[in-house]
């Protein structure tokens, strides 16, 4: 069961704005009837969305083989067996820094169950690669390489202005 802390839950000491739930149900046999119990108090139900998966993609892992995870280099790399065209639906946070290639050619990320990354993976046999690169890391190292250099020429600077002064002292 989930529910907010108390009825004026904005006040509360440990409220988080989280107004939003979100549920996965499995079942092996499928649901057929759906009970649900609202206790008593005020709500906004709004964008109600269900969906439903073939039973082909709930074992999707077991056709996953040669995983290898190189964190070196931030690549995920999988041959995995596709029995139809369905999603890859990982446990990675979704994030604008991945790329993800199928058979070395681009495809398009999603976020999907509103948090991780996926992607549409057609039938049959294919070679997955996910590459994460950080989001502003390159201008992040050409600054602070800039940073670095003009430190060092300020430094440089500043010591043939000593090297002068004592040179002129000392005459």
């Amino acid at each position: 069961m989930h529910k907010l802390t108390k009825s004026q839950a904005t006040q509360h000491n440990y409220y988080n704005n989280n107004k939003n739930f979100e549920y996965v149900l499995y079942s092996t046999e499928g649901i057929k009837d759906l009970d649900i119990t609202i206790t008593k108090g005020h709500y906004e139900i709004t964008d109600i969305k269900a969906y439903t998966l073939p039973k082909t993609t709930r074992n999707f892992s077991d056709n996953v083989t040669d995983l290898t995870i190189n964190q070196k280099t931030s690549t995920i790399t999988a041959n995995v067996i596709s029995p139809t065209d369905t999603y890859l639906v990982t446990t990675l946070p979704y994030d604008e820094g991945y790329t993800v290639y199928i058979d070395d050619k681009e495809v398009s990320k999603e976020l999907v169950n509103t948090a991780f990354l996926g992607f549409k993976v057609p039938l049959g046999n294919h070679k997955i690669k996910i590459v994460y690169n950080s989001p502003g890391y390159k201008i992040g190292l050409i600054i602070s390489f800039l940073a670095v250099l003009s430190s060092l020429i300020i430094l440089k600077r500043e010591s043939n202005h000593l090297t002068k002064k004592d040179k002129h002292n000392i005459s």
